[in-house]
């Protein structure tokens, strides 16, 4: 949930952002967007309850859409068609999933070692393997209904 918000407000301004860049300036609008993104993150540590949380997220979204297409419309700008420009927009494309893998993994490694080692408490206990379906169907045709 936490991260829907952002994700919502960076799909819905990610159009209008890519415009605005070829208006104003891609970077421009790139540093816009940086600040912009920087300023809503660093003020939800500030954050007292969950839906100024939430809210916060939700503008950060619209920093991440000013940075996107900006960033994407600099590296083919400036790199002449071809290898260099492939190669520039896979590296950006590759950036976040693999920074996100490697974190994941440190996070891992950090966590198997600290956190202490935990019995089960209900070995005996049942799953409701139909509910557990049939919860997971609903939420699934819920999205698709909503989107």
């Amino acid at each position: 949930m936490l991260m829907l918000y952002r994700r919502l407000t960076l799909g819905t301004f990610v159009l209008i952002s890519g415009r605005l860049g070829s208006v104003y300036g891609h970077k421009n609008m790139l540093l816009l967007g940086g600040a912009w993104f920087s300023l809503w993150s660093f003020l939800n540590i500030a954050c007292r309850s969950f839906l100024a949380f939430n809210i916060a997220r939700g503008f950060t979204g619209m920093g991440g859409a000013l940075i996107l297409p900006n960033a994407v419309a600099m590296i083919s700008t400036t790199f002449p068609p071809g290898r260099s420009r492939n190669f520039c927009l896979g590296i950006f494309g590759a950036a976040a999933p693999i920074g996100g893998g490697l974190f994941a993994t440190v996070a891992f490694a950090i966590l198997y070692k600290l956190l202490p080692y935990e019995t089960p408490f209900d070995k005996s206990g049942k799953i409701d393997w139909i509910g557990a379906f049939l919860g997971t169907a609903g939420l699934i045709l819920f999205n698709f209904t909503w989107k």
